[in-house]
């Protein structure tokens, strides 16, 4: 499977695996049925409100309006570059430049649907996505973003699981600064030492040592730790710990 290697604002390189156009398909199907199953219960609740005059039916009819267009644009920006579809088949929306995408971004995104997919019938999508680097539709191309595989890591990163180990109970707190770690940076920490085990080549080595390196200045810390791999994992312990 293709990859790509984005940069964080916090010059952590990362790497991640490109979703594949049967993927994306699969999560546009996904998300069609929630979107006829939604559309049935905003439905219902129509009938319902056209029982009562006046203002209620009014706003039950504007809130349906604007569901049903911005499905996809709502969920996209609440769920952090997902929808439901992309959800399930563990799939996400990133910036290149490695930035967290906007609401402008996911709106353009939204908006050239219309060729991507509805005009062209998928052509359009399928052929920008053969023929671009990083795998990306119209809309991808012009807000910037691309789509990228995530479940089987994140299943893994996420902090929120290791919260409740019976290890940490025991374990006390030794880096001072570790609070001014973002949850979401602790995460790519995480996600650096994951791949650096998972690959063992010369690339993913020299971009954990310079994790390694940063982190340990952030910390205040006077020398590196031999034993970077345990140095990043007590971190995580640390950043965990600090914030149960």
């Amino acid at each position: 499977m293709a990859q790509i290697r984005i940069k964080t604002p916090q010059n952590v390189m990362i790497s991640y695996e490109l979703a594949n156009a049967v993927q994306r398909f699969i999560a546009f199907l996904l998300d069609l049925v929630f979107y006829i199953l939604l559309w049935w219960v905003l439905e219902i609740a129509l009938e319902v409100s056209s029982i009562f005059s006046g203002r209620l039916n009014e706003w039950v009819g504007f809130f349906v309006a604007i569901v049903a267009m911005g499905y996809t644009l709502i969920q996209e920006f609440a769920m952090s570059g997902q929808t439901f579809g992309k959800k399930i088949i563990g799939i996400k929306v990133v910036k290149l430049d490695g930035t967290k995408p906007s609401f402008s971004d996911f709106f353009l995104r939204w908006i050239f649907r219309v060729v991507d997919i509805f005009l062209s019938f998928f052509s359009s999508a399928l052929f920008t996505h053969t023929i671009t680097e990083n795998k990306q539709r119209l809309g991808d191309l012009l807000a910037g973003t691309t789509v990228v595989s995530i479940k089987f890591d994140e299943s893994r990163l996420s902090l929120k699981k290791i919260k409740n180990q019976n290890s940490l109970e025991k374990y006390v707190q030794k880096f001072e600064h570790i609070k001014n770690f973002s949850e979401e940076e602790m995460v790519l920490v995480k996600n650096c030492l994951f791949r650096k085990l998972k690959y063992k080549n010369k690339a993913h080595q020299e971009i954990f040592n310079a994790m390694v390196k940063k982190i340990a200045v952030r910390l205040e810390l006077q020398r590196i730790p031999k034993d970077k791999d345990r140095f990043i994992k007590e971190v995580i312990k640390d950043y965990v710990l600090a914030n149960r």
